[in-house]
């Protein structure tokens, strides 16, 4: 399965996934860690960091993926579906969206990103 953005085909070469609950932690005055009552109650999020590559025979090519990429964010982001093989089809929105312009020897145009990606519903 290839990984794709919003029907954008996405070259990853690694995918972190952070899953964070909420939790609410009360401490317990001059007690220790064990003491501690923490409540599960505030919900859970869910991201996604992708750090992939962007390669082209030419300078437009490597162009065109990058605005791709850029065109999705836009300041009033809809909902986008992200297709992953571990976590299959999430809407998500683009939080982060960084990227290195990155040389080599075989002649090709190449950007090194990263891409951090919220659940939604």
């Amino acid at each position: 399965m290839a990984y794709t953005l919003a029907g954008i085909t996405l070259h990853v070469k690694s995918e972190n996934v952070n899953i964070e609950p909420n939790l609410e932690v009360q401490t317990m005055p001059a007690s220790g860690s064990d003491s501690t009552i923490t409540y599960d109650i505030n919900g859970t999020s869910r991201d996604f960091t992708l750090d992939g590559i962007i390669t082209a025979t030419d300078l437009a090519g490597m162009q065109t993926g990058i605005a791709e990429i850029t065109a999705l964010i836009n300041g009033s982001q809809s909902n986008m579906i992200f297709a992953s093989e571990t976590a299959g089809s999430v809407t998500v929105k683009i939080a982060k969206f960084n990227y290195t312009r990155s040389v080599t020897d075989t002649g090709l145009f190449a950007v090194s990103y990263v891409i951090q990606l919220q659940e939604t519903q």
